[in-house]
């Protein structure tokens, strides 16, 4: 857990993870424990059609999980996270009923890497009731796959809902390999419980990222309203080096802040223009490692 500038505390999550309940290479037992020392808060076990139980392992936070996937429509794969009840969803069901099964059970539904499973924009927006979507999910990258990053397409389907679709982290780890740790999501509340994790989520209130910390913030003076990136390296080792904005317009003068060594203060700032229906940014480090978040 860290704590930002105005006193927020974020848990480090991952909400996507796999164990040999079904296709992973260690056991739940072997996950938690891995999960655990490596500093993560909040764990989802989400096998493939096998509904993971909730429990806390030595102060982390388990959520029960699944990985629902469907070849109705588009090829989908939805993660459900935190449900009370355990989802059964027909394996022909078609995405927006397993969505609404995992809302009806009390969870909360994430669209796994839409860029991996070539999810068209229209597809993404016509999801009702997902809390987001995974803009970075490891194993679909090198050396396992190759679309490892949706920011485009979720761009896309941004257009069309005219608002950001919220954007999660995960590593979605099978092998427990170079995978593993790489993508994961902060969530901001008060405390670590179920119910608190199911607020923060419906409400938009985390990041993505692969080890920066930073968070978007709505602000206005005399000369306009903006979006305003505040990137906090004393939280962690990962000191940003730039920000860029992502929005409804095609060009913009500050899309692009870059850091000098000598900012103390790393702080962006993007003008909101009318046609910007939704913006989204990414903080990047030197080595070429990404936070992303939206403006809400």
């Amino acid at each position: 857990m860290i704590t930002d500038k105005y006193g927020r505390k974020w848990f480090k999550a991952n909400l996507h993870t796999h164990t040999t309940d079904s296709d992973g290479q260690k056991s739940p037992e072997e996950a938690m424990r891995l999960y655990k020392d490596a500093g993560y808060d909040i764990l989802a076990i989400t096998d493939h059609w096998s509904c993971s139980e909730a429990q806390d392992f030595e102060g982390m936070l388990i959520l029960r999980g699944c990985e629902y996937h469907t070849f109705t429509r588009e090829m989908s794969h939805i993660v459900g996270v935190g449900m009370k009840n355990v989802p059964w969803p027909d394996k022909k069901a078609d995405p927006q009923d397993i969505v609404n099964e995992i809302n009806d059970c009390g969870g909360a539904a994430i669209l796994a890497h839409p860029a991996w499973s070539l999810n068209t924009p229209t597809f993404i927006a016509g999801l009702e009731g997902i809390v987001g979507c995974e803009i970075y999910n490891s194993v679909s990258g090198y050396p396992y796959s190759a679309r490892e990053y949706s920011g485009n397409v979720m761009d896309l389907a941004s257009v069309i809902t005219k608002k950001a679709i919220p954007a999660i982290g995960a590593d979605d780890t099978h092998y427990y390999k170079d995978e593993l740790f790489r993508g994961f999501t902060y969530i901001c509340m008060e405390s670590l419980t179920r119910e608190n994790v199911l607020k923060a989520l419906k409400e938009g209130n985390f990041i993505a990222s692969q080890g920066p910390f930073a968070f978007i913030e709505r602000e206005k003076d005399e000369s306009g309203e903006y979006a305003v990136v505040y990137c906090d390296d004393s939280v962690t080792n990962d000191s940003a080096a730039a920000v860029q904005f992502f929005s409804a317009n095609y060009w913009n003068r500050d899309t692009t802040t870059v850091f000098a060594e000598e900012i103390t203060e790393k702080k962006a700032r993007f003008k909101i223009k009318p046609n910007d229906v939704f913006i989204r940014a990414e903080v990047r480090t030197d080595d070429g490692r990404f936070a992303w978040m939206n403006l809400k």
